[in-house]
C-alpha cells in the first residue's frame, strides 16, 4: 500500500529552488473578478481556498481577509494549464464542460524582479522537503492537509512561492506569496494582455488550447449560474450575445 500525504514535518528545511526572473516566459492567470480579486495584479488575501494558500483561516476553520494580509496569485505556464487548475475542479470529468463566466478573466503576466521559488519540479524536489508529488497532484478534497504545507513553507522556509506541476496535466504552475515582488502585464498593441474569456478574440483562443488534445469542453454561463457569483451576491450578467453555447 502506497504512502498517503500527511501534515508537514515542522519545522521544514531543505528544499530545492529555481529562479523566475523578468528575461524568463510569461505566465497566464485565469482569475474570477470580483471584489475579492479585483483586477489580474491583485494579491487574493481572502482564504484559505486554493492548494497552497498561506492564509489563516478562523478558530472554526471558516475562510477570511487574513489578519496579516497573507496572499496568494496562481499562474500557469500556459493558458490552458491555467484553466485546468481553475475550472477543472469545478468541472471534475470529460463529459461536464468547464463553465465559464462572464467574470473569468484572463491574463498575460511577467515578474518585475527575480524571485526564489521552492522547486517541486525538479527532480526529489518533493522529497527534499519530506513531501509527497500528491502535495501538487492530489485531489482537491485534501485541501486542508495542503495548505497547511503552504503554511510551512511559507513560514520555515520563507519562500515567495512554489513553482509545482499542474495536478491535471503537469504543466508549470506557480504560486506567488505576498512576499513575491509585483507582477506586471504582457502587453499587446499597447493594451495589457487581460481581458473577459467570454470576449470573442480570447474566448476563441482559450477554447482551443483548453480542448485540443483533450477530452474536454468549454460553455458559456451567465452569472447567475456561476457559484462565486451567487456567493457573493454579484449583479447578473448574461452570456455575450455573440457567443453560442454548445
Amino acid at each position: 500500500m502506497g504512502h498517503k500525504l500527511g501534515p508537514p514535518d515542522r519545522p521544514l528545511v531543505g528544499g530545492k529552488w529555481k529562479v523566475w526572473d523578468p528575461g524568463n516566459g510569461a505566465m497566464w492567470r485565469i482569475y474570477h473578478r470580483d471584489p475579492r480579486t479585483p483586477h489580474a495584479l491583485h494579491r487574493r488575501t481572502f482564504g484559505p481556498i486554493s492548494r497552497f494558500d498561506p492564509h489563516r483561516a478562523t478558530s472554526s476553520g471558516d475562510r477570511q481577509e487574513d489578519p496579516e494580509s497573507r496572499a496568494a496569485t496562481y499562474l500557469g505556464a500556459d493558458i490552458a494549464t491555467a484553466g485546468a487548475e481553475v475550472f477543472w475542479d469545478d468541472s471534475p470529468g470529460p463529459d461536464i464542460p468547464a463553465r465559464v463566466c462572464p467574470r473569468h478573466w484572463a491574463a498575460q503576466l511577467r515578474t518585475t524582479a527575480p524571485i526564489r521559488l521552492l522547486d517541486l519540479v525538479a527532480e526529489n524536489g518533493f522529497d527534499e522537503i519530506g513531501a509527497l508529488p500528491e502535495l501538487a497532484t492530489g485531489a482537491s478534497d485534501a485541501r486542508e492537509v495542503t495548505q497547511e504545507w503552504g503554511v510551512a513553507i511559507y513560514e520555515d522556509l520563507e519562500a515567495p512561492g512554489i513553482w509545482y506541476p499542474g495536478a491535471h496535466q503537469l504543466g508549470d504552475c506557480l504560486v506567488l506569496f505576498d512576499t513575491a515582488p509585483p507582477l506586471q502585464f504582457v502587453f499587446d498593441g499597447g493594451l495589457p494582455r487581460d481581458r473577459a474569456i467570454q470576449s470573442p478574440g480570447m474566448w476563441r483562443r482559450f477554447k482551443s488550447a483548453y480542448t485540443r488534445g483533450h477530452r474536454r469542453r468549454v460553455e458559456p454561463i451567465s452569472s447567475d449560474e456561476c457559484h462565486r457569483c451567487q456567493e457573493l451576491g454579484l449583479p447578473v450578467l448574461p452570456v455575450r450575445a455573440d457567443l453560442h453555447r454548445p
